[in-house]
């Protein structure tokens, strides 16, 4: 045990245990800084260990800074799709489609609201509820069946102006 122990605190320079590894000094001062014990100087032992841990799978940083790097490298990727799906014509803007929506439920309300005034003469005076019904089922069916068939104005869907995001 004496041996381990006097490996511990054997002083090693950066620059030698750079030289053992093939990492640069630079890096070995960034993982091995738990094992420093001066300037540019070590515990051997927990350098070298930390070192075998790098080599290994990069140790518990190097498992960070790997699951980061894929985490950024999906990020971009997703990234990339959208605007390519954007340019492509695949998918809009949400302040576009917002838009879009508020053009269409216009049109069905205005639709909805007009069915008193085309109903009410075909049912004044009946006391047939059917023939009611029916009439007030037709008027809403034409009124949502012309929402549904009304062109959008497509000025006004390309009033939107696409911003750059800020990095």
């Amino acid at each position: 045990m004496t041996n381990a122990t006097a490996l511990d605190t054997l002083p090693v320079t950066d620059a030698c245990l750079a030289e053992l590894s093939g990492f640069t000094t630079r890096h070995i001062r960034t993982i091995c800084a738990a094992a420093k014990v001066g300037r540019n100087s070590y515990a051997a032992g927990p350098a070298i260990k930390t070192i075998f841990e790098h080599m290994e799978g990069g140790g518990e940083l190097g498992k960070r800074l790997l699951a980061e790097r894929i985490r950024k490298v999906a990020a971009d990727a997703d990234k990339a799709e959208m605007e390519y799906a954007l340019a492509k014509g695949d998918i809009a803007p949400i302040e576009q489609m917002a838009k879009a929506w508020e053009q269409r439920f216009g049109i069905i309300r205005a639709n909805m609201l007009n069915i008193p005034a085309r109903a009410c003469m075909q049912i004044v005076g009946s006391t047939d509820e059917g023939h009611i019904k029916d009439t007030l089922r037709a008027e809403i069916t034409t009124a949502l069946k012309q929402a549904a068939e009304a062109e959008l104005d497509p000025e006004d869907l390309d009033d939107f102006e696409t911003e750059e995001p800020k990095e």
